[in-house]
C-alpha cells in the first residue's frame, strides 16, 4: 500500500489545513468588516479631504501676508534702532556742551544783569541823595515805591 511516512504526511498536512481554515475564516470576516467600512466613510472622506486642502490655501496665503507684514514690521524696527543710536550718538556729543553751558550761562547772565543795570545808572542822572530815579509808576501816581524810600 502507501508508505507509513505519506500517511504522516497527510495527517500533518490535514491537522495544519484544519488549524488554518479558522484564522483564515477570522480573516475573511476583518477584510468583510473593513469593507463596509470603506464603503460607508468613503463619501465622508472625500469631503474632510476638500474641507482640509481649503484650510491649506487659507493658512498658506495668511502666511504669505504674515510675511509681507513681518518684513514691514522688521524694516520699522530697523530704522528705529537706527533712529535710538542717534539719539544715543547726539546724547552723547551734547553732554559736554550741556556741561559748559551749565557752568558758562549763570555767569552770562549775570554779566549781562550787570552791564544793563551799568547802562541804567549811566542813563538816569543821580540828584545826589543815593537813590536811583523814580520808576514810571511812581512818576504816573505821585505815590512811593514798594521799597520802603519815603519821598
Amino acid at each position: 500500500m502507501q508508505d507509513p511516512w505519506s500517511i504522516v504526511i497527510m495527517v500533518l498536512l490535514a491537522v495544519l489545513v484544519g488549524a488554518c481554515l479558522p484564522v483564515l475564516f477570522m480573516i475573511f470576516s476583518t477584510l468583510g468588516s473593513v469593507r463596509q467600512l470603506i464603503q460607508r466613510i468613503g463619501p465622508k472622506v472625500d469631503g474632510v479631504l476638500k474641507e482640509v486642502q481649503e484650510t491649506t490655501r487659507r493658512l498658506n496665503s495668511a502666511t504669505v501676508g504674515m510675511d509681507k507684514s513681518a518684513q514691514r514690521a522688521k524694516k520699522l524696527l530697523d530704522a528705529t534702532g537706527d533712529l535710538g543710536e542717534s539719539v544715543q550718538k547726539l546724547n552723547h556729543s551734547l553732554k559736554p556742551a550741556v556741561a559748559l553751558g551749565s557752568v558758562v550761562g549763570p555767569a552770562v547772565a549775570v554779566a549781562v544783569k550787570s552791564f544793563l543795570d551799568r547802562q541804567t545808572r549811566h542813563d538816569c542822572p543821580d540828584d545826589g541823595d543815593g537813590r536811583d530815579q523814580p520808576t514810571e509808576a511812581e512818576t504816573e501816581t505821585g505815590a512811593p515805591s514798594s521799597r520802603g524810600d519815603e519821598r
